[in-house]
């Protein structure tokens, strides 16, 4: 194209300003200016006295000179303000634009062009734009010609070897004075059809049309062609201007001049560079900002869209002869080889307006040429998918659909990437973006389009390629392309889903998935690239569980960590991506989740858990279900071959979790075949490497790491089979109970799983699957299907099959179910002692059973009922207050002393009953009744019998050879006795009383404490009959053992020790004679309390626990022992004064007043011990102290 010579421009601007000069005297003449002044309306004439104010003085210093540039400058700028207070409703008539126009018309006629100042040049300009916008409608052709040709030689920048102010030369305009010019020529340029501009000028849009239309014909003229080329050249380096304001008015002016003003063969020769210049602006480059503005990057990617759609469109280059396309059968005949002449030399179609001068023509050359750097171009705005500003995404959905529409036979090799670019918006999270991209596919997918079937084969292309390239990109721990790929699959999958899903699209996935779809092949590539690892997480004890019935807020499964990633993120669209397929596939998928289980049978390895993890995630996909958000409250109607795979997925899990970890493969399980790829190979030349020490620590960590990974991978497999089950229940829901006599042993056995992460993955499945299931709780689930609970915990408690984690799965269940599992506590306690009779020579397995029958006790201890009305009586009877029993006392006391003739008697003197009938009762005491003799003890209720037959047959356990099973059986005893009436318990204590006392003798410190825990209970449930057994069999052995203790802690390191060196107990709660210490002082306290204690024993007990009052012991044997001399002072107040005070050496109490020289006699009781404080506590007030401890 042809550029202006400087010396056209520039005679140009001069003959505007001849010719405005002209035509401004012709209208405005001082007779004028004066009849303007006289008559215009009020505010007319204010707005005339203010340009007046502009332009007189203007016009009188129309000769700019270096001392008046100062003045034009701030006369144009006042000029310019008064313009702009214009309302946009408003338009200046043609004789106002000329009054305007004359000043400015001298000021460039009177001056040097290349002489006049930047201010003043740019305020001309300025004042020009807006009187251009009012003028466009009535000024002449020669005058927007001149316009024209003025602002644009504004833009001309001057030559690279020209010598500055030279004359003729052009001078470096600033950005501001060429902003000024820009604004100019867009008025000029800019078409109207705004409702706004057509009601300002009272102008239809059909006479807009044709005004625009006119000035579109006379820029395309010959003799117009070079002026709008060499503007155009020159416009396109204000698009890289760092003035933000010019950048845009170059970007708006390059738009229009592209779309309207350019002559089509002519959009050839300005392709590389204006689509070059445009890549540049929109990826801002040679710019330090990390993202261009938006209102920036939009407009060059409109002027990228309009000139590769002028340029290279399917169109004109089909019309021109530079591409064939055949749309009928009579076109294949048309495709003929191109006619090449003696010289090798390609012609394309001439035609009239390819014959133009200086006009690139469009051949096969040249669009092959062409094409490569378009897409070149194209390929290099990939990042601004993820441009932060919404209507950048806009316009870059815009530019691929336009493209794929328009270039689909001239640019064949960019429809991937374009389509690329519209999969990605389509998952945008914004949804003003991902509609739209949405939109445009499913425009181009479907009718009239004639390309979408190419368009679909050429998705489903791309999505196989890309899972074949996922791998690669998982190895290579790329997480922005990982997530790239996976987007644009899910988005080609949300094409499928709905009503108004793609059927092709549909068709596609499930034959990718199915059974002819290759996952054989591709599937082994992407299995071993997953590696997945728990994450370090807070699990909720299964204690706690049950805290959440009732509440709302869901249980989710804990997350899993991708091996090859950085972030959660790409992990997440992964698993987006699987589901997506599985939904847009729907059961034809089916296949390969089928697939990839029956692969998951092969081991508890890597491959076997990523096998698994994308089986769970394609399995969602098709259930349309989601196990990372709580989606409860949706129904899930499935189709008859989902449901039958669910069910079958279910029973398959059940079988393969009672497999151990190290089964050998099953030969029906899928294997890698030798002849497919494999991307895990690795070439290696030279010696082998050397590890040094430097590198032994790091070659360590690795191999730990490994290990690790390698430990983790069974708990991982056995965490998504759960989530398996989990979308089974999801698919059949109530059905799904069917299925618990094979699926309830996986569920409580994860539960009882000593990893975290599993048994948070497990309460998280028992949760969702009793809400699918169609049961409020965990708890009411367990309760309904006891007995399949209780048959597949029983069934691992055999010979034949035997489980460790049985016994604590009955626990849970146990546990789980709570109170409400009193009605159902036989069948758990005879299948207990069955299994005991069994494996009672099993250490492990015994106490896995007591300890189920102990928290069978314990849920019966939740239930206040259970225990004996005649104890309840009895204790209520004991929770008299002083008042009450000093009352009682008194009365007592008066009848004591009273003769025994004063003491009313009942009268016998005659009977109560009839003559008659006194010999009947007399024979009837005689003689009792057959119903009267058989009377026994009362009946025991069902749940009584249950703990009698636990604690008779738990009795022969006491002697078994584990400590810890001794210890459990006493401390169950000891909590089963409270619920016993006194003829069992007595029978039972006096069957169980040897063997209690062997273990106050026993060699390990936790059985001592269980036997004196059980005495303690003993004696609060069956005081009575217990305290001459305690005193005359128990005690000698507790003062045996706290000499025992004595000397222990006289060795040890951790006794503390007071100031003259007495020991003090230990520093430490947790030691074996803290713990022996605080169960004889409980036992004690409790037998004191509980029964008469003789006089001699209660001064032995009140002596020998003196100690353990010391200020300096630990504070918890300080708290047991006031409580046990509060209770002393309650039975013997003068004894436990005399010992306490007796060890001081005086009298503390507040209510006795003795010398302290009456305690020189009992100086053999005086000790070092600092306990004045705790005797001060005791003596002040024991009652009330004894009620606040009870009460704690």
């Amino acid at each position: 194209m042809g550029k202006p010579g400087k010396l056209d421009a520039y005679e140009g601007a001069s003959a505007l300003a001849e010719h405005c000069t002209t035509h401004s005297q012709r209208h405005v003449t001082p007779f004028v200016w004066q009849f303007w002044s006289m008559t215009a309306p009020d505010p007319g004439r204010l707005f005339f006295q203010q340009l007046k104010a502009s332009c007189v003085p203007l016009l009188a210093n129309a000769v700019v000179t270096r001392t008046n540039a100062a003045s034009v400058s701030k006369y144009l700028q006042s000029l310019h303000a008064t313009l702009q207070t214009v309302p946009t409703s408003v338009a200046l008539s043609p004789s106002q634009i000329s009054y305007v126009f004359y000043p400015i018309s001298e000021v460039l006629r009177r001056n040097s062009f290349e002489t006049v100042p930047e201010s003043v040049l740019e305020g001309v300009f300025l004042v020009l734009a807006i009187l251009t916008d009012h003028w466009w409608w009535t000024c002449e052709d020669a005058i927007w010609e001149q316009l024209l040709m003025l602002c644009g030689s504004i833009l001309l920048t001057p030559e690279p070897h020209s010598t500055p102010h030279a004359k003729g030369s052009i001078p470096e305009r600033s950005d501001e004075t060429k902003h000024a010019a820009t604004l100019c020529l867009l008025a000029l340029l800019r078409k109207r059809d705004n409702p706004s501009d057509l009601e300002r000028w009272d102008r239809s849009p059909e006479e807009a049309n044709q005004r625009f239309q006119d000035c579109q014909k006379r820029a395309q003229l010959p003799k117009s062609i070079p002026i709008i080329g060499r503007m155009l050249d020159s416009s396109l380096p204000g698009c890289s201007s760092k003035d933000p304001v010019f950048q845009k008015s170059s970007l708006r002016l390059v738009h229009l001049l592209v779309r309207f003003y350019l002559r089509p063969e002519y959009y050839p020769a300005v392709l590389p560079g204006v689509s070059s210049i445009m890549v540049n602006v929109a990826l801002g480059r040679g710019s330090q900002k990390n993202w261009v503005n938006g209102d920036i990057v939009t407009p060059a990617l409109e002027i990228l869209q309009e000139i590769i759609v002028n340029a290279i469109g399917d169109d004109v280059c089909i019309r021109e002869g530079a591409v064939k396309h055949a749309v009928k059968l009579e076109d294949l005949a048309e495709l003929t080889p191109r006619d090449v002449d003696s010289q090798g030399i390609e012609h394309a179609i001439v035609t009239e307006a390819s014959s133009a001068q200086r006009a690139t023509l469009r051949t096969p050359s040249w669009h092959r040429g062409t094409s490569t750097q378009v897409h070149i171009a194209l390929n290099a705005l990939t990042p601004l998918v993820k441009h932060p500003n919404l209507n950048v995404l806009l316009a870059l959905s815009s530019l691929a659909a336009s493209l794929i529409e328009k270039t689909f036979v001239t640019l064949p090799d960019s429809q991937p990437l374009l389509l690329s670019f519209l999969l990605t918006l389509a998952v945008d999270p914004s949804l003003s973006v991902s509609s739209g991209a949405r939109h445009h596919l499913n425009v181009l997918l479907k009718p009239p389009v004639a390309a979408r079937f190419s368009l679909t084969q050429t998705l489903l292309h791309n999505t196989r390629d890309n899972l074949s390239l996922m791998p690669r990109l998982i190895i290579r721990r790329s997480d922005s392309h990982i997530e790239h790929v996976a987007h644009q699959i899910e988005a080609l999958c949300l094409l499928a889903q709905g009503v108004d899903g793609l059927e092709a699209v549909k068709a596609g996935v499930g034959l990718l998935l199915g059974p002819s779809g290759g996952i054989e092949k591709w599937g082994w590539n992407l299995l071993n690239a997953l590696h997945f690892r728990t994450l370090p997480i807070i699990a909720v004890p299964v204690n706690n569980m049950l805290q959440y019935e009732g509440v709302q807020t869901p249980v989710l499964f804990p997350p899993f960590q991708l091996d090859h990633t950085s972030s959660s993120t790409t992990l997440n669209s992964l698993a987006s991506m699987l589901r997506g397929l599985g939904s847009a596939g729907g059961t034809n998928c089916l296949y390969s989740v089928e697939w990839l289980i029956r692969l998951a049978r092969n081991g508890r390895g890597t491959r076997e858990v990523s096998a698994i993890w994308c089986a769970a995630r394609i399995f969602e996909g098709i259930a349309n279900a989601s196990l990372d958000v709580d989606d409860r409250e949706a129904g899930f109607k499935q189709e008859r071959q989902v449901q039958a795979v669910a069910k079958w997925i279910a029973k398959t899990i059940a079988e393969m979790w009672d497999l151990p970890d190290d089964e050998p493969a099953d030969p029906d399980v899928p294997s890698q075949t030798e002849g497919e790829d494999s991307i895990i190979v690795e070439h290696s030349k030279g010696v082998e490497s050397l590890i040094t020490k430097l590198d032994s620590a790091s070659w360590s960590d690795k191999q730990r790491t490994s290990s690790m990974l390698d430990q983790e991978q069974p708990v991982l497999w056995r965490a998504l089979c759960l989530h398996l089950l989990t979308l089974s229940s999801c698919v059949l829901g109530a059905r799904f109970t069917g299925l618990f006599l094979q699926t309830l042993y996986p569920l409580l056995n994860s539960l009882v799983s000593p990893s975290p992460f599993l048994r948070s993955t497990g309460h998280a499945a028992i949760d969702r699957i009793a809400h699918n299931s169609s049961y409020a709780s965990i708890a009411n689930l367990l309760l309904a299907n006891f007995d399949y609970a209780l048959d597949v915990a029983s069934r691992r408690l055999t010979r034949r099959n035997l489980d460790l984690s049985a016994t604590e799965i009955l626990c849970l269940l146990v546990r789980l179910v709570g109170k409400d599992i009193v009605h159902r506590a036989s069948d758990v306690v005879e299948e207990c002692f069955d299994r005991l009779d069994d494996f009672h020579g099993y250490d492990a397995v015994v106490e896995g059973l007591i300890q189920v029958l102990a928290e069978v006790i314990n849920a019966i201890h939740t239930d206040s009922d259970e225990i004996p009305e005649e104890r309840k009586a009895s204790r209520q009877a004991k929770k008299l207050s002083t008042s009450e029993r000093r009352s009682a006392f008194t009365a007592w006391l008066g009848e004591k002393h009273m003769p025994p003739d004063e003491v009313e008697q009942p009268s016998e003197s005659h009977p109560r009953t009839d003559w008659g009938t006194l010999n009947e009762d007399a024979e009837n005491e005689q003689h009792p009744t057959n119903a009267s003799a058989d009377d026994g003890p009362p009946k025991l209720t069902p749940l009584q019998s249950l703990i009698s037959q636990i604690t008779t047959r738990s009795l022969p356990f006491l002697t078994h050879q584990s400590a810890f099973i001794r210890a459990q059986i006493l401390n169950l005893l000891g909590t089963a006795g409270e619920y016993l009436p006194d003829v069992s318990l007595l029978s039972s204590v006096h069957k169980a009383w040897p063997f209690v006392l062997n273990r106050l003798s026993d060699p390990e410190p936790f059985v001592v404490a269980a036997a004196a825990y059980y005495i303690e209970s003993l004696s609060r449930v069956a005081g009575d009959f217990i305290v001459r057994r305690l005193w005359e069999d128990v005690w000698p052995r507790f003062q045996n053992l706290l000499k025992k203790l004595d000397k222990a802690d006289a060795e040890s390191a951790l006794t503390r020790r007071g100031p003259q060196g007495g020991l003090l107990g230990t520093q430490s709660a947790y030691t074996t004679s803290h713990r022996l210490y605080v169960a004889i002082l409980k036992t004690m306290t409790m037998s004191s309390r509980e029964a008469t204690i003789p006089d001699t024993n209660a001064w032995e007990v009140i002596v020998a626990f003196r100690r353990f009052l010391n200020k300096h012991n630990h504070e918890k044997l300080q708290v047991q022992a006031r409580q046990l001399y509060n209770v002393l002072w309650q039975n013997n107040e003068d004894a436990v004064w005399l010992a306490l005070c007796s060890t001081i050496g005086r009298d503390v109490s507040a209510g006795r007043a003795v010398s302290n020289e009456e305690f020189e006699s009992l100086r053999f009781l005086r000790e070092t011990w600092d306990i004045q404080e705790n005797v001060e506590l005791i003596l002040a007030g024991g009652d009330h102290y004894i009620d606040r401890s009870t009460a704690e």
